[in-house]
């Protein structure tokens, strides 16, 4: 009894040979797969509509041609051709497999994640007459295992980001606020003292370095802690240009900015745009070995239909588009559609860990925006951010045009480490805030007692000896419910927050700048509501 699987293999061939009296052409116009049928020379002489439309070309182009002059596969990760063994299927009748991890490229350079198998066709005597090769489109399937991957690899350095970052920061802390008790110490000019300075340098350097940590950290989860808030985006920029312009004019990298002035605000939270911006002109300054330009403009419009392939949160309303340009290499195609891929670089793996433009993008996927780039070699990149625009510019603007006032602002400072409490209340006397300082819990808890109906907030470290800060604020909220609190820590703001489990309280992380520490007390100040005056300080 003949092999049934034969006989139909046969009966396959045997119409292959005669179309005329069934028109196979017709017949693959409706297999959902991509399949190409060839002679025994190689050549094509049927194709389905689904390897049409993948290879860019229509059957009257491939009709008669050989299949690797058609067929162009690379490899996914070398980039390097793959030349099946079709002549082997000819001439041994083999079926096989096409290799793992393979990309078909279609004529208009588009491409394929594929798997493919090929086997011979033969005729009725069971000779071998052609061979017929079928792709599967595996890319979306692909794509989803690739980010899959690669958030867990995200996850994994982000969690390690962030415990560095912490420990490092409270080292920091106090290396800073000794060595800044040196340098009031000691007489200037003397050698002690400029030693003690180079430390205090060496420990905002650090400061910089943890702040890049967290960076990567937050880039690492999209679901992370932000507070979007009205930002100033000409305010923003000008920092970010401000942190970077000591070493760009060192590279003859020059900023060309149109009416920043003119910006509106946006909503962002600050920290992660400040992280995008500045990640964003040092990737462009890699770019520009022998220096350049890099230009800075924006425009605001509505949006209907935002671009949620990028960012699935984005929500249609009235965007800033903020673009970057610069004038250095650019990218290649190849380059360009893996650029924001975790752990992508172009450079040598002890140089980078290809997450600055990882980190752009989380930055500004939080706030519901998204990143558009354009690129070519040899003419530079083009980085446009849309970034969700701010509903009440005109409220924003006159509140800011105001100014902030610290002149009858009371606030009460909380931590046991002397330095760090003189480093605050030297910060706090200059920009004109009356305070009351407190070297421990108990202390704090006394005093916030004894003029709860002059202090207008807290700042409160989180570890302390004795009662900590849970504690203060625990007490604190009994004493005024509607109390306003910011928290001070070396650690992060999530580990704070699990920490701390209750209340309402902003927050600033050690080690911080006066910059800093004003710009959040100012914000708590504005944004919050100052409890009511009360009669009676009894509780």
């Amino acid at each position: 009894m003949p092999d049934k699987a034969l006989t139909s293999e046969r009966n396959l061939a045997m119409n292959c040979e005669h179309t005329d009296n069934l028109d196979y052409a017709d017949v693959l116009k409706a297999v959902p797969g991509a399949v190409l049928v060839t002679d025994k020379a190689g050549c094509i002489v049927l194709m389905s509509r689904a390897a049409e439309i993948m290879l860019g070309r229509p059957m009257a182009e491939c009709k008669e041609k050989p299949i690797r002059q058609i067929v162009s596969l690379i490899d996914a990760g070398t980039r390097r051709a793959v030349k099946p063994s079709y002549s082997r299927t000819l001439r041994h009748g083999t079926i096989s497999d096409l290799p793992l991890n393979i990309k078909l490229v279609s004529k208009d350079e588009r491409e394929f994640q594929v798997n493919g198998s090929c086997a011979p066709t033969r005729n009725a005597s069971g000779s071998i007459t052609g061979l017929v090769l079928a792709f599967c489109n595996v890319s979306a399937d692909y794509e989803l295992q690739r980010k899959l991957i690669e958030k867990q690899k995200m996850d994994a350095i982000g969690t390690l980001a962030g415990s560095v970052a912490q420990e490092f920061s409270n080292v920091l802390s106090v290396i800073s606020g000794y060595a800044s008790s040196i340098v009031e110490s000691l007489i200037p000019t003397t050698r002690g003292h400029e030693n003690a300075l180079k430390i205090c340098d060496a420990a905002e350097h650090g400061g910089q370095l943890a702040s890049r940590l967290l960076s990567i950290a937050r880039a690492s989860d999209l679901a992370s802690d932000v507070q979007i808030t009205p930002v100033s985006l000409a305010k923003v920029l000008r920092s970010a240009i401000d942190l970077v312009k000591g070493t760009f004019d060192e590279k003859n990298i020059v900023f060309k900015t149109k009416a920043l002035s003119g910006l509106p605000y946006v909503m962002v939270d600050q920290a992660h745009l400040m992280d995008a911006l500045v990640n964003l002109f040092l990737n462009s300054a890699e770019a520009m070995p022998n220096g350049g330009i890099i230009t800075i403009d924006s425009l605001a419009r509505p949006i209907a239909k935002p671009a949620n392939n990028l960012n699935p949160r984005a929500k249609a309303g009235v965007y800033v588009i903020l673009r970057i340009r610069d004038d250095g290499t650019g990218m290649s195609k190849e380059v360009l559609d893996h650029c924001f891929d975790p752990f992508f670089s172009t450079k040598e793996l002890s140089t980078s860990m290809g997450l600055g433009l990882t980190v752009i993008q989380g930055a500004v996927q939080k706030c519901g925006g998204w990143i558009k780039v354009r690129s070519r070699p040899g003419q530079g990149s083009s980085f446009r951010l849309f970034i969700p625009k701010a509903k009440d510019q005109k409220g924003i603007s006159a509140r800011k045009d105001r100014g902030f006032d610290a002149r009858g602002k009371t606030i009460l400072i909380v931590d046991d480490k002397k330095e760090a409490r003189d480093k605050a209340a030297a910060i706090l006397k200059d920009a004109g805030y009356k305070l009351h300082v407190a070297g421990n819990g108990e202390q704090a808890v006394y005093l916030y007692r004894e003029h709860a109906d002059t202090i207008d907030l807290s700042i409160i470290d989180v570890i302390m000896r004795g009662k900590d800060g849970k504690g203060v604020l625990d007490d604190i909220l009994k004493i005024e419910p509607a109390a306003l609190v910011i928290m001070t820590s070396g650690f992060s703001r999530e580990y704070v927050r699990s920490y701390l489990e209750r209340g309402s309280w902003g927050f600033i992380q050690k080690p911080y700048e006066a910059k800093q520490l004003l710009g959040v007390i100012e914000r708590v100040l504005s944004q919050g509501t100052v409890h009511p005056r009360k009669n009676s300080t009894s509780t």
